[in-house]
């Protein structure tokens, strides 16, 4: 059945959903970080109160939300690297973006880590410590992800994922890098490029062998502990080139079979999570995919990461208001805690990617966009059109976003010229005035439109055009299209 599911993928593979939106990944990377936080709301008084059957699975097992969070970004990152030959630039430019796009709630999580660190030692009359003492040393090192590669841990246990998640990034970048360079070399040797297949046998053997960890696994240094969770990571990756017809099904199907293996080996659920999601990231069924999507499930997918960071502080908010009004040991304080948790949890998550997260996504787009020497652009104020995620990002902003406000003056000008046309028909003024009125009109909307097509050519279809690839005809054929309707109107 799993050569059946992955080699369908591969022969389906010129029908590559380079802009299809993925909408089932946001809710299942919502579900994970719910799954998270109830793993970390979780309580003994609750377990108690709620049959073992439901309670073990949603809460006891709420962990295991992280492989699946390791293999959705390996898949999602991986395809947003698609059609780009990854040379030294586009590589610094990925890192600039990546970590534009995961600093700033990062950072209001850790300040608020510690507001409510403070606020405890203060109430308590302990030292001010969280998960360990709080040091000059150890928020220098949280600042640039660098707390678990030099062993001074984190100050919520969450962070080791985040440190992980970058560790990934610079890896699978420096792969695609050192794949270009051999592709580089094989083409003007006239040979058939194989640099990917060249370099993921070796990652793929280093993942292997150090993912059994203590169980025989190959031993690391203590700025390498990534890597037996790497393969979690690296198979989603191999899976999206797998759709994307740049590696046949077998990679994909021994990675997740060597998942699995290696799930039974350690008897825990990580890697095995991990192998799941891979072959969920691999089905195109609609019927798998429909329970995560809707309006609830994109939701909890937007706010996915705000949610995942946040809800550290505002559980132990929750505790100590749960502990001074019902107490904690009782069944209905376990009950209430698990409830407000989860519930404060997503409100605050909410909160902070309206306020912080989307902000950071539109950075993050802008810096794809902009010249190192146009840097300023990036943090320029304009508040951010909708919404973004990991996924959203790779999409184009607006070729008119720099004109946004150009665009709006002008429609509102239309916009009182067609009250006035109104109002003259009201008052059945002159057909020839109207008619010179609507006149007026069409050329401020023609006005416009040239702006817009203006925009987007420079752009839109500017940017496909450098980027080549099997979306750069179409960008250029609906743009003519577009100046045919403009020139029959």
């Amino acid at each position: 059945m799993l050569r059946e599911v992955l080699a369908g993928v591969g022969d389906e593979a010129g029908e590559r959903p380079h802009a299809a939106r993925l909408e089932h990944l946001d809710g299942l990377r919502g579900l994970a970080a719910l799954w998270v936080v109830l793993f970390h709301v979780g309580n003994p008084a609750a377990a108690a109160a709620v049959p073992r059957w439901i309670y073990v699975p949603l809460v006891d097992w709420g962990h295991l939300g992280v492989p699946a969070f390791f293999t959705l970004s390996g898949f999602v990152i991986a395809r947003s690297l698609r059609n780009r030959p990854v040379t030294g630039g586009v590589a610094g430019r990925f890192m600039v973006r990546r970590l534009l796009r995961l600093t700033p709630p990062y950072y209001v999580s850790v300040a608020a880590v510690l507001v409510v660190a403070g606020l405890s030692s203060l109430i308590e009359g302990e030292p001010f410590r969280s998960e360990g003492p709080i040091t000059i040393g150890r928020l220098l090192a949280h600042l640039v992800y660098l707390q678990e590669a030099i062993g001074l841990g984190g100050f919520q246990p969450l962070y080791w994922t985040l440190c992980f998640e970058v560790a990934f990034y610079v890896v699978l970048i420096t792969m695609l890098r050192a794949a270009e360079r051999i592709d580089v070399r094989l083409r003007a040797a006239g040979r058939r490029t194989r640099g990917l297949h060249l370099v993921l046998v070796p990652t793929v053997a280093v993942a292997v062998i150090a993912a059994p960890g203590d169980l025989g696994g190959l031993p690391v240094p203590t700025a390498l502990n990534f890597l037996p969770t790497f393969i979690c990571f690296l198979v989603g990756a191999v899976i999206w080139w797998v759709v994307d017809g740049r590696l046949p099904w077998w990679p994909a199907a021994v990675l997740v079979e060597l998942l699995v293996v290696i799930g039974v080996m350690r008897w825990e659920g990580f890697h095995l999570i991990s192998a799941v999601t891979a072959l969920f990231l691999a089905s195109e069924s609609p019927w798998l995919h429909r329970p995560f999507t809707g309006r609830v499930a994109g939701f909890l997918g937007r706010t996915a990461y705000s949610t995942y960071l946040i809800h550290p502080p505002v559980l132990g908010i929750v505790a100590f208001a749960v502990q001074e009004t019902l107490g904690r040991e009782t069944t209905a304080g376990g009950l209430a805690e698990i409830a407000l948790g989860v519930v404060g949890s997503v409100v605050a998550g909410w909160l902070l990617w309206r306020t912080v997260e989307r902000r950071a996504v539109l950075w993050s787009t802008r810096a794809g966009r902009v010249g190192w020497r146009e840097w300023r652009r990036v943090f320029a104020t304009p508040t951010p059109q909708g919404y973004g995620d990991d996924e959203r990002e790779e999409r184009e902003m607006a070729g008119y976003h720099d004109d946004k406000d150009a665009v709006l003056a002008r429609l509102r000008r239309i916009e009182g010229q067609v009250r006035g046309l109104q109002r003259m028909v009201d008052d059945e003024a002159y057909c020839i005035d109207v008619i010179t009125q609507v006149a007026s009109v069409t050329r401020a909307l023609q006005a416009v439109s040239v702006l817009l097509l203006n925009d987007h050519l420079h752009h839109c279809v500017a940017d496909a055009v450098a980027e080549g690839g099997p979306d750069a005809p179409d960008k250029v054929d609906e743009a003519m299209k577009a100046v045919e309707r403009l020139i029959r109107s």
